[in-house]
């Protein structure tokens, strides 16, 4: 039986040992190995600070608009600044009596009966400390009629390319494009009707995009100094300091101040010379104009 019999054990071979020493020699160098890659990895990580894959940084040329989900942006298109657009307007409208002409009509649409225009040649810096008095400096142009602005007429006065007459085509002017041709002779015009007082500053704009400047008469009165601020209007036309009292002018009073010199807006200045020359050809056309209008009745030189 095999049972009782001792296994032969087999002669251990000297060469076994060695292999064995040279592997586990060989493993803990591969550990060393690695010890020093995580060492030189932490160090790395900690002189060099992570990087972003993307950096959400603003761009400037697109303002505060955000990407969507879907990454869309949007943004407004680039526009032309308002002093831009008046300047193309000024190009398409002659400076001439035409400027006066588009009162005349606008005074006919508001249905008027009576139309006054007047030349202030003094030269006057109004005194006293109201933040609209340098609208009121003078030589300027008045131009008055009997009609109390509707709200469309704020609106339109206000309107670049819009003009409100679209829904009344019967109504030619309404300040439409036609009234800005104003802003050849002026910088700041100034209206005043019912219970406003509105300034058109697109100088203004250079500083922040509030070129309109409303007042109601009653706290013009009351804050700005009138009986200095708005020497050049006083006792004019009925407007006075009952008026401004009573918060209502019953009629329209357009104000243009003289341009005196250059300006954003445009190089022209309007002497006295060049004043009186606007309305001696005004003057040649107004027994025409008169012609061919339903409302209007007088129009009177000052």
């Amino acid at each position: 039986m095999d049972g009782g019999r001792e296994k032969k054990r087999k002669p251990k071979n000297p060469s076994d040992d060695v292999s064995k020493k040279r592997r586990l020699h060989l493993v803990d160098e591969l550990k060393e190995m690695t010890d020093r890659d995580n060492d030189t990895s932490l160090e790395r990580e900690e002189k060099e600070p992570p990087t972003m894959a993307h950096t959400d940084k603003e761009d400037p040329s697109k303002g505060s608009d955000q990407e969507d989900s879907d990454g869309e942006t949007t943004y407004e298109m680039n526009r032309p600044t308002l002093l831009r657009q008046l300047q193309t307007i000024l190009g398409e409208y002659p400076d001439d009596e035409q400027m006066l002409r588009e009162m005349v009509q606008n005074a006919e649409d508001a249905g008027a009966n009576c139309m006054k225009i007047m030349y202030d040649s003094r030269t006057r810096d109004p005194g006293g400390n109201s933040t609209i008095k340098q609208y009121f400096k003078t030589p300027g142009i008045f131009v008055y009629n009997d009609a109390m602005f509707s709200d469309d007429d704020w609106k339109g006065i206000i309107s670049i390319y819009n003009s409100v007459k679209e829904k009344e085509p019967l109504k030619v002017g309404r300040f439409g494009l036609g009234f800005k041709s104003v802003f050849h002779m002026t910088d700041s015009p100034v209206i005043i009707s019912g219970s406003k007082l509105l300034v058109i500053d697109p100088l203004r704009s250079e500083e922040k995009e509030e070129e309109c400047r409303e007042f109601k008469l009653k706290t013009v009165g009351r804050k700005h100094q009138p009986e200095t601020t708005l020497a050049c209007l006083m006792n004019k036309f009925g407007f006075d300091t009952d008026v401004l009292r009573e918060g209502t002018y019953k009629g329209t009073i357009f104000w243009f101040p003289l341009r005196q010199k250059q300006s954003k807006l445009s190089p022209t200045i309007y002497s006295e010379e060049k004043a009186a020359n606007l309305f001696k050809s005004f003057m040649k056309k107004s027994t025409y104009n008169l012609m061919f209008l339903k409302n209007l009745e007088k129009i009177e030189i000052i």
